[in-house]
């Protein structure tokens, strides 16, 4: 029987003073930001925790992953073990849920109220671990998560609205990596106090495929069909792999794509086609750091049609480390490339758009569809009001205009 570490905390209530340097900085905005300020720009900023890293957006707030990833690096802070619930019209910080557990680093998939987080630990003494957190009672101030005891790494949500999650366990002291593969019914997770609704399987033969992997680096369930996709980074110094498995779990194709494919985002198609020929997919790669050779592999049909799909469209590198890709609106793609500290946007046909410069370090994005919100682990931010200085990791909020 599998065993579940449970550890429920009430969600505080503590709110940002008025005249906190938190407040200060996050450069009071009435909703909806600056009625005159031009697209592509930075309205208000809000500091967090350090290291920020996953977001989602439930019900008007923001709910923001902090890490403390540099705790080991930069010595002046400890892991973060907290979310930080943001207003996102006023762009103030409500309230801070203390989870207990470090280092709240990896991706962060959203199935309605619920969302589904990993910790890595410390990588040394304290194990990785999976949480399951209810927004909805985070809002209401009740207990609002359970801890099980696997990591959720790389995770996605189904269409009928589980998690599959791969989860990637490095440790320092031995020098290698343990993977685990899971489905994870949040609704029952919350509903049971984690006694229930987790299971170590994966549909089909997704399981025995990712074990046969070298690196699993990433899951994705398309939300349109149903399809689902996976990428193995082999080396991490050479071109990697991606997996293409129908809803069922039916393996249908290994396609190659570039250095660290890790990201993904399913173009939506007209109802009139369906099946493999109505598959659209952009595997954003991150390539090697500081290598300034990010790029997107472009997916249809059964088949890669281009590993270099933005530089084909638009003449131009996509650039350094590309961290997160999202659907804006019917109009619009998102891609925040970290290391070149720009959120890049572009059209569904690859073309560019324009660029939000001078977000330094830029990590995982989220949009209600007229903004674009991103994480930062810098302590600067070019806005329309100057620049803004932060002691931790802030989160941005770009307006898009019309687009």
């Amino acid at each position: 029987m599998l065993t579940v570490s449970l550890l429920l905390v009430a969600c505080g209530d503590d709110k940002v003073e008025e005249n906190s340097p938190a407040a200060a900085e996050s450069a009071p905005v009435e909703e909806g930001g600056t009625p005159s300020a031009p697209p592509f720009k930075v309205v208000a900023t809000c500091e967090v925790g350090y290291e920020p890293e996953g977001i989602a957006l439930y019900k008007g707030h923001l709910f923001v992953a902090n890490t403390g990833g540099y705790a080991e690096q930069e010595f002046d802070h400890d892991f973060e073990t907290t979310v930080s619930i943001i207003n996102a019209a006023t762009m103030t910080v409500e309230k801070t849920i203390d989870t207990g557990i470090p280092n709240l680093y990896g991706e962060m998939s959203q199935s309605g109220r619920y969302l589904c987080l990993n910790s890595p630990g410390d990588y040394y003494e304290t194990p990785p671990r999976g949480l399951i957190l209810d927004c909805e009672k985070a809002l209401n101030g009740e207990d609002c998560f359970v801890v099980f005891n696997y990591p959720a790494t790389y995770n996605t949500t189904t269409l009928d609205g589980n998690f599959l999650a791969i989860g990637s366990s490095f440790s320092y002291i031995t020098g290698e990596y343990e993977f685990s593969q899971l489905t994870i019914n949040p609704r029952t997770m919350i509903e049971t106090g984690g006694q229930s609704g987790l299971e170590q399987k994966l549909p089909g033969t997704l399981k025995s495929d990712f074990m046969g992997m070298s690196q699993p680096y990433g899951i994705y369930a398309n939300p349109y069909s149903g399809y689902i996709y996976g990428t193995d980074a082999g080396s991490f110094e050479g071109a990697g792999y991606l997996y293409q498995w129908s809803p069922e779990g039916v393996l249908l194709g290994k396609h190659k794509v570039y250095i660290n494919p890790g990201h993904f985002l399913a173009l939506p198609v007209g109802e009139a086609t369906s099946g493999l020929e109505a598959e659209r997919l952009i595997v954003c790669n991150e390539g090697l750091w500081q290598a300034d050779n990010g790029c997107l592999s472009y997916f249809e049909n059964g088949s890669v049609l281009s590993n270099q799909w933005f530089r084909d469209k638009n003449g131009m590198k996509l650039g350094d480390t590309p961290n997160d890709i999202i659907q804006v609106n019917d109009n619009l793609i998102a891609i925040a490339v970290n290391w070149s500290n720009i959120v890049q946007f572009i059209s569904p046909d690859g073309k560019a758009v324009a660029a939000t410069e001078d977000i330094p370090n830029n990590r995982r994005l989220c949009s209600d569809g007229q903004y674009v919100y991103v994480t930062s682990y810098g302590h600067e931010c070019e806005t329309i009001n100057g620049t803004v200085y932060f002691d931790k990791g802030f989160v941005a909020k770009i307006n898009i205009g019309d687009y």
